[in-house]
């Protein structure tokens, strides 16, 4: 880059139609050097204008002003000849005439020397003395100085065009993602990711020339997806071949291996058309194409090991120093392909608050009056970015008194699009492995997990597999006491997968714990066969057993009644008095 500064910048909410528009003097560079810079820009999903038309008339088109006018950022290529074209030079004044804050002007000097741009010396000296129009030569000449003179690139400093292109290419994704960082549909929720982001670079070891394989695992809601495609904005420059793929695992379901697998391998290779229909995708010309290549692959929500090798072979398809990305839920998914797993965490409370405000405020500052109730849902969403922006969105714009109602409301009734994307994981298991999750999130967390396994081994389940399937798909944690945790907003969603059971009718429900809806139960009598646990901790009012009160209970398995009639200080056994108790019961 030259010394001189570049166009001023400020943070600014404007978005234009272009990120980029190209001028530039078709007879000397359309063919070579603009055609491989936009094919390049095209690929990084940069939206760039170039003029096409080759029969161009004395004045300036109103369809061009207006490309000028909607872009954000103008690439000025100043070659040999472009001097000589009032055309490009009229471009570059209406150019000069919108920059402002927020838009920027990159001139590169493309076999000429910038001082001959600057001082409209050599051919650009000649050109002008062709001119006739002075009152345009004076515009021109300010506005060739002003452009020449701000930071630019200079092709005789380059080995070849591939490495200006990739330089030039570098600067305007770093310009635009600076700009906008909001636009981008990975960048909503990036702060305080850029440790795990540096984290996870480490582990992709970029500099080395073997083909590795990285794993990103969390939970639903996390933010795996967000520093995936951050990464990917970041290295995606640095390989010759890019694809983002998202949705990997609903895509496979709507769409097929076969169509999905043809659009990954198009977009590998720069938008050509591809269709394979042969299984033996490694004997074709396409992947041998490929091998050859230097390429950067993100396959986001994978779960199931087969869907990996839809993308991405045995790891051969690939040149050397390429990388792969996968995003998955299921450790197991991925344990066996990957080189390197790294666990996303929870965002910290400061960090939460900045992404939680930045929905619920616009970006404002927090109010003072908001921040005690403004902590409590921070409290509720305990650090998932999901849940965060979820609801920020939905608070936006209320009154406090409306905050707290939402708040009492959630108690209740969890709000739909955390819960759906949540229990994508709980709907991924097995019968049995619904139970067991179900139960921890109503009663066993806290419970240390030797404790736990001896009791669902006693309840006929496969403990030591079902735990490891729900650490894997991180629906629980084990704390380093050994001690059994689970997220709060995956316990409400376990809750509320027992709640919808039966809205309306508890007794249908197949576990009751801590309610006023249980003790009326209990009270009156109207328990049912769809009842396996009852759990009341301590805290909740005496209930009033009777002698048939489990009778009809003949699935119930888990009974817990602290402090209640005949259990705890002083108390005898909770079968005093009764008839009978369920056989499953333990």
């Amino acid at each position: 880059m030259a010394s001189s500064s570049s166009s001023a910048v400020s943070p600014s909410p404007t978005l234009e139609k272009h990120d980029v528009f190209i001028s530039f003097r078709g007879e000397d560079t359309r063919r070579n050097f603009v055609s491989y810079l936009y094919d390049t820009l095209c690929r990084k999903k940069i939206k760039t204008y170039i003029d096409n038309d080759l029969n161009r008339g004395e004045n300036i088109s109103q369809a061009l002003l207006q490309a000028i006018e909607e872009s954000t950022v103008w690439v000025i290529i100043f070659s040999e000849n472009y001097a000589s074209s009032g055309w490009c030079l009229d471009e570059l004044v209406k150019i000069v005439e919108c920059v402002k804050v927020n838009r920027f002007v990159i001139p590169v000097f493309y076999n000429i020397d910038p001082s001959h741009v600057r001082h409209q010396t050599g051919s650009y000296g000649e050109a002008f003395a062709l001119h006739k129009n002075k009152d345009k030569v004076e515009k021109w000449k300010v506005a060739l100085t002003r452009t020449a003179n701000l930071s630019g690139w200079d092709s005789q400093k380059y080995k070849n065009d591939v490495e200006l292109i990739d330089a030039i290419v570098g600067d305007i994704l770093k310009k635009l993602c600076n700009l906008h960082p909001s636009d981008s549909s990975f960048s909503s929720g990036l702060v305080g990711i850029e440790k795990q982001i540096a984290e996870i670079e480490l582990l992709m070891s970029i500099e080395s020339s073997n083909i590795l394989m990285i794993g990103i695992w969390g939970m639903g809601g996390i933010g795996k997806t967000t520093i995936a495609g951050a990464i990917y904005n970041k290295l995606s420059i640095k390989y010759e071949g890019c694809c983002f793929l998202e949705n990997v695992r609903e895509e496979l379901e709507k769409r097929g291996a076969k169509n999905l697998r043809n659009q990954f391998l198009s977009k590998l290779l720069g938008g050509e058309k591809v269709n394979i229909d042969t299984p033996h995708v490694e004997s074709t010309s396409v992947i041998k194409r490929l091998q050859k290549m230097k390429v950067l692959v993100v396959l986001d929500d994978v779960s199931d090991l087969t869907q990996l090798e839809v993308f991405i072979g045995k790891h051969r398809w690939f040149g050397i120093g390429s990388r792969i990305v996968a995003t998955t839920r299921d450790k197991q998914a991925i344990s066996r392909r990957v080189d390197e797993i790294y666990e996303v965490k929870e965002r910290k409370f400061d960090e939460a608050r900045q992404i939680f405000c930045a929905c619920a405020f616009q970006g404002n500052e927090l109010p003072v009056d908001y921040m005690v109730v403004c902590d409590r849902v921070l409290d509720y969403a305990n650090g998932v970015p999901l849940a965060l922006k979820v609801l920020g969105s939905f608070l936006y714009g209320k009154s406090k008194k409306e905050w707290e109602s939402a708040l009492k409301k959630l108690k209740k009734t969890p709000n739909v699009d955390i819960q759906k994307v949540l229990r994508l994981s709980y709907d991924s298991l097995d019968h049995e492995e619904k139970d067991i999750f179900l139960d921890i999130a109503h009663h066993f967390k806290g419970f240390s997990i030797n404790n736990l396994k001896d009791i669902l081994d006693d309840f006929g389940y496969s403990a030591d597999i079902g735990i490891r399937t729900l650490l894997d798909k991180c629906l629980i944690n084990i704390l380093c006491d050994d001690i059994i945790s689970m997220h709060d907003l995956l316990a409400e969603m376990g809750l509320d997968v027992v709640r919808q059971e039966c809205l309306n009718e508890p007794e249908r429900r197949s576990r009751l714990q801590n309610s006023e809806e249980t003790c009326h139960l209990l009270n009156n009598n109207k328990g049912t066969g769809a009842i396996e646990v009852i759990w009341l901790a301590e805290g909740f009012p005496t209930v009033q057993l009777r002698p048939d009160t489990f009778a009809s209970m003949h699935k119930l398995r888990i009974l817990r009644l602290a402090n209640q009639y005949g259990y705890g200080p002083g108390g005898g056994h909770p079968s005093v008095g009764l008839k009978s108790l369920p056989n499953e019961l333990r």
